[in-house]
């Protein structure tokens, strides 16, 4: 069974499982992935099960970002019925229009 990861923007430094589950799902071996954000003073925010480790966040620029993201454990149930914890990382408050950021994992 993969536990998805979730990738999208949230409000608050500290989000909920139901923020989390309403932000774009991704069924996925451990990979590095990118997302497109478009937002207005929201967080870049991305979900990975705890035992996943995001090793560098690139932005557009190439630019190493990942210290900008705090890292905040989420108890997410997922559809086996099972709660997992998610280590999830945010971004300070920002507003990008198609910013695509790498995620190395």
């Amino acid at each position: 069974f993969i536990h998805p990861i979730y990738i999208g923007v949230v409000d608050s430094d500290k989000p909920t499982q139901t923020q989390i589950k309403a932000m774009t799902k991704r069924v996925v071996n451990p990979s590095n992935q990118s997302y497109n954000f478009t937002m207005l003073n929201k967080r870049m925010c991305i979900s990975v099960p705890n035992d996943w480790n995001i090793k560098t966040i690139i932005d557009p620029n190439g630019f190493n970002i990942t210290g900008s993201f705090s890292v905040v454990n989420v108890s997410v149930l997922c559809l086996d019925g099972v709660i997992r914890a998610y280590k999830t990382y945010v971004s300070n408050v920002n507003s990008q229009t198609n910013f695509t950021v790498k995620f190395n994992i």
